[in-house]
């Protein structure tokens, strides 16, 4: 079970990289292992533990870059992390975290941070100081908003937001210039701001299950667009200009209030290759 769940975040998030090898000699799935051989330890994968606290073994492993301690009982980190100088990636999820971890604060060289299943509801404005973070991942908790010092975090590229409290888009997500995919997916978005259409290295959109009345034209400023899913949203029409990017693949955007007249105008509209849905009644485990 251990090394499935690693399997999932390596394939997921880390597929460019060819560090990280499952079934390389600097992979870890068990702590005593891990301890017989500190220089060598990567990744350290401790998942389904049961564990309360980090263990404070962990400072002997100078080398470790991934941390994944998914399945546990954890609700907070302690200070001592901050030494763990190559550190960049660590997976926090299903867990008990009610808050966002200070001491991940204090560490500008993660470049990976997932706390998706947690019970956390705010995001600390001091998320600013984390520079280098490229992958930020808080699905399935409770944030209501996005602070403005989040959008200082110009090196992001993949923002997941999915199952949370979330109200509004700021206009400021279209400062993150390096974003290449964001979802907020299954949230209380009613608009989303055409600052948006900014984000021209964007090829993935899931804002699926909100309840959005409009898309904004400056969507078709997104010449490397690919995947776009707003299924299940308030919708009666599109841009018809989203027809006419060239890299767009997929459009699901059933389930919405277009009249039976639109639904035919858009389905005329698809080109051999394109996966365009725009029926009712679609079933959103099909999606992403």
């Amino acid at each position: 079970m251990t090394i499935r769940i690693f399997i999932v975040v390596f394939f997921t998030y880390f597929h460019a990289n060819a560090q990280y090898d499952p079934h390389g000699d600097s992979c870890f799935y068990e702590l005593a292992l891990a301890k017989a051989n500190p220089d060598k330890v990567v990744l350290l994968a401790l998942n389904n533990n049961g564990l309360t606290a980090v263990p404070d073994d962990l400072l002997k492993f100078k080398n470790m870059s991934m941390l994944i301690l998914q399945n546990n009982e954890l609700n907070k980190l302690p200070d001592w992390l901050i030494n763990c100088k190559k550190l960049k990636h660590i997976h926090l999820t299903f867990n008990q975290f009610k808050e966002f971890p200070a001491v991940l604060t204090k560490m500008p060289w993660l470049e990976t941070i997932d706390l998706s299943s947690n019970y956390i509801n705010l995001i600390p404005k001091d998320i600013k100081k984390i520079k280098e973070l490229r992958y930020l991942y808080l699905a399935s908790n409770s944030i209501k908003s996005l602070p403005e010092d989040f959008f200082h975090l110009r090196n992001l590229e993949d923002i997941q937001f999915r199952e949370n409290l979330i109200e509004e888009m700021p206009k400021s997500i279209g400062n993150l210039k390096k974003l290449l995919k964001i979802c907020f997916a299954k949230n209380k978005l009613a608009s989303v701001p055409k600052e948006l259409g900014k984000l021209k290295k964007l090829y993935y959109i899931s804002l699926f299950n909100n309840k959005l009345e409009k898309i904004p034209y400056e969507i078709c400023n997104l010449k490397s667009l690919n995947y776009v899913n707003i299924l299940g949203n308030n919708l009666k029409n599109l841009p018809e200009c989203i027809f006419e990017l060239p890299k767009l693949d997929v459009i699901n955007a059933g389930d919405n209030h277009y009249t039976i007249e639109t639904i035919k105008l858009y389905n005329s509209k698809i080109k051999e290759g394109k996966n365009y849905f725009f029926e009712p009644h679609m079933n959103e485990s099909y999606f992403h």
